[in-house]
């Protein structure tokens, strides 16, 4: 099997093990296969730390790890840039179902990490629109 590129989700709450369950019942269980999700709770713990450190390690193949915070400075942010030094990472913040859905859809053993971190960015971007009182009728048209 070729290395790939690894992906480590971490968001307060249980927003990541709830976005990757999401991901998988729409594309099926063995959407995003090796993908870890890291559920912070309410923030920084040496628990924490200490999972993250072992999950980045963990993804890592060699070909770097992708990190989708949910919120970029908060604590899971602040957690994965300590604990993933001596890796090659990006870190991308706004975790959201639209950014898994595109990253499940791409060959993480043939993909760059950087490709791979502006196609979770350009996807969350897109998935993030108003919409004007007209799309009540039927008009999806994003503003």
């Amino acid at each position: 099997m070729n290395p790939r590129v690894g992906i480590v989700l971490i968001g307060h709450g249980n927003t990541a093990t709830d976005l990757l369950d999401a991901a998988r019942g729409i594309l099926g269980p063995s959407a995003l296969d090796g993908v870890i999700a890291l559920d912070a709770g309410v923030g920084r713990t040496p628990e924490l730390s200490a999972a993250v450190c072992e999950a980045v390690a963990r993804e890592d193949e060699g070909r770097g790890v992708l990190i989708l915070v949910d919120l970029l400075g908060a604590s899971p942010c602040a957690c994965a840039t300590q604990e993933a030094t001596g890796h090659d990472i990006r870190i991308v913040g706004g975790l959201n179902l639209a950014m898994l859905l595109k990253l499940a859809s791409i060959d993480r053993s043939t993909s760059t990490l950087d490709a791979l971190a502006r196609a979770a960015l350009d996807a969350g971007q897109r998935s993030v629109v108003e919409l004007d009182g007209s799309a009540m009728q039927g008009d999806m048209t994003a503003r």
